[in-house]
């Protein structure tokens, strides 16, 4: 089935693209060995809707915590909005979609949300206030 020709919203998209593929591409690297020798990234498509690619990880037979927390982790970027993860049992593979920033609007949209300390989107600087206006009550594990 022939995916849609999406434009990229964004100029920076097709940069984005190729460094969740090549940051991908190398944790696939380090994880084969074993049943996964032959673990292979590939590039789907663009999504609708959102700016953002789809990417599959081929012939994964053996799956644990770590490499899971670790494409997770590695998807946790500064120009990576959202992601979605589906793991297929039955075809052996996992499916990543990821959903870019827009550079012009990324602090807007909360991407780069917690980066300033005296933002107000910072939760820290709430706590920090609660503990100058009552330090008995917020303070009391010390």
């Amino acid at each position: 089935m022939p995916l849609l020709s999406v434009k990229s919203e964004s100029k920076n998209s097709e940069e984005f693209r190729s460094q969740v593929k090549n940051t991908l591409c190398q944790a696939i690297n380090g994880f084969t060995y074993g049943e996964n020798v032959d673990m292979v990234l590939s590039e789907v498509g663009r999504t609708t809707g959102r700016n953002g690619f789809i990417f599959e990880i081929h012939h994964v037979f053996t799956l644990n915590d770590g490499m899971l927390s670790t494409f997770r982790h590695l998807l946790h970027d500064d120009f990576v909005e959202d992601f979605d993860q589906d793991i297929d049992f039955e075809n052996n593979l996992i499916r990543f979609t990821v959903y870019f920033c827009d550079t012009t609007q990324g602090k807007k949209k909360g991407c780069y949300m917690y980066k300033d300390i005296f933002s107000l989107n910072n939760p820290c600087l709430y706590y920090g206030l609660l503990c100058l206006w009552n330090p008995t009550r917020y303070l009391s594990f010390l």
